[in-house]
């Protein structure tokens, strides 16, 4: 008969997967003794909030299996090990190191995005955020999406990021119109953001400029005044026209003003103009909301300054006393009464 004397205790490890976003955490564990064997292996865990390892009540014999353990703090990082013992009754030290750890995680991230209201062509840039809720295991990538016009299908756009925060470059792919965006975050848990069920943002993408005319006073020949009103039509397919310009020698151009139909007030003589006499052009341009500006537009128009009306002899488009003086002395008594039945009144339309 032999006695088998040992007092060297087993040895044992465990293994655990990274993240885990849903129960139980399977935690692989082996264990070895070379003398009597392997009698039983216990599961250790520090969770959440844990000041120590504690016995999770889990135990297994045989040399090797898995655990399966379920989260008793919620989410967070639980820390594993296992302590054997052999069939001599010797025991492994209570656990005080981690041999894996696991972060639990069962909440989803959320993302959002923001793209310009307006672009002139080229990429869109978009400005993104990801986040996910305390105690975290972090976004593992953002993915972004788009439709083309309210009634389209999203679509991936090919682009994520590993970063939380950043910026992505979108090319249209269809061409001008509004596209709409959105995003999508997973945590490293594997906690996926739901697909895109609306949008985040959208953009006007616009490549073309405005369209438009000109008329001065209504599209009439001449005029008296150096005072006109200029008649506008303009348009733009996709972003809208949103300001106008003018100019009297297409070269030096007043400030850009808010786009209607009418501008009242136009000096011909201002802005390149002149106020002689003869052939005066206005011009006008336009921006859509992308920032296009359009060609320049003009119309045409005659100022001729009427002659001077009967008994105005001096000219200053009325009758009156300097008239009247100037009268005196040029013509005989009948002119003169013919005359004092005009003085007083203006003749002059």
């Amino acid at each position: 008969m032999s006695i088998i004397v040992e007092t060297t205790p087993p040895t044992s490890s465990c293994t655990a997967p990274a993240y885990e976003n849903h129960p139980p955490i399977t935690v692989n564990w082996s264990a070895a003794d070379t003398e009597t064997g392997v009698w039983f292996t216990y599961l250790y865990v520090n969770g959440p909030g844990d000041a120590a390892f504690a016995y999770t009540g889990l135990y297994s014999a045989g040399t090797g299996g898995t655990f399966d353990y379920t989260p008793s703090a919620g989410n967070g990082l639980y820390q594993f090990a296992v302590r054997s013992v052999d069939n001599g009754g010797n025991w492994e030290a209570v656990p005080t190191v981690a041999e894996d750890e696991t972060f639990y995680d069962t909440v989803t991230p959320s993302s959002s995005l923001s793209s310009p209201p307006y672009d002139a062509g080229g990429s869109i840039s978009i400005d993104y955020s990801a986040s996910d809720p305390a105690p975290s295991s972090g976004i593992a990538w953002v993915d972004f999406w788009y439709k083309y016009g309210a009634t389209g299908v999203w679509t991936y756009t090919g682009q994520f990021s590993s970063s939380p925060t950043g910026t992505v470059s979108f090319t249209p792919v269809t061409g001008d119109g509004v596209y709409y965006f959105a995003s999508r975050a997973k945590d490293n848990a594997q906690n996926l953001e739901s697909y895109p069920p609306d949008r985040d943002d959208s953009t006007i993408y616009d490549t073309i400029a405005p369209i438009g005319s000109i008329s001065i006073n209504g599209g009439a020949a001449s005029t008296a005044s150096l005072i006109v009103t200029l008649n506008l039509n303009a348009g733009d397919a996709t972003s809208g026209v949103s300001l106008m310009q003018f100019s009297n020698d297409n070269s030096t151009w007043s400030p850009w003003e808010a786009y209607q139909s009418t501008r009242n007030g136009w000096d011909l003589s201002s802005y390149g103009g002149s106020s002689a006499p003869g052939t005066k052009s206005a011009f006008v341009r336009f921006r859509d909301y992308a920032g296009h500006v359009s060609s320049s537009y003009s119309d045409t128009i005659v100022y001729a300054v009427s002659a001077p009306c009967e008994n105005d002899f001096d000219a200053d488009r009325d009758v009156d006393g300097r008239d009247l003086a100037k009268f005196a002395g040029s013509f005989d008594a009948g002119l003169m009464a013919s005359f004092a039945a005009d003085f007083g009144r203006v003749d002059c339309p």
